[in-house]
């Protein structure tokens, strides 16, 4: 992928991440200022065009917070399981000066959870990965 959809690609997770609609902002700005481009030739633009896709329906994100080892297990199974179509995100338990999005989803001493994310909602924890 060209170096603007990667930028994009980052952009839109992170927005997603934070809830930070300047960053959501940023990524539709991109979009429109290659837009020209895209539709002058698709086929030289799929990343971008898959950046498109990510804009007009968000895809699902997994955050796993949690201490070793159980981070890097959820993390393993959730990648295996969510692979296809959703962003996995694991974040360590002790992880500092995280944005409010992502600092309230927290883990308790000693247990992993994950929180399903779509369009900014996010579910309440699961905390047994069977139930991913």
């Amino acid at each position: 992928p060209s170096g603007n959809a990667v930028a994009l690609e980052a952009l839109q997770a992170l927005a997603a991440l934070t809830g930070d609609l300047r960053l959501h902002d940023a990524a539709e700005r991109a979009l429109r200022a290659a837009w020209p481009a895209v539709e002058a030739t698709p086929y030289a633009h799929v990343g971008l065009l898959e950046g498109l896709r990510h804009h007009l329906s968000p895809p699902e994100q997994l955050v796993v917070r949690g201490e070793p080892p159980g981070l890097e297990a959820w993390q393993a199974a959730a990648q295996a399981r969510y692979a296809t179509g959703r962003m996995v995100f694991a974040i360590p338990s002790q992880a500092e000066g995280l944005p409010p999005g992502l600092a309230d989803k927290a883990a308790r001493k000693g247990t992993t959870v994950a929180y399903r994310c779509h369009g900014g909602q996010c579910t309440p924890p699961i905390d047994r990965l069977e139930s991913l």
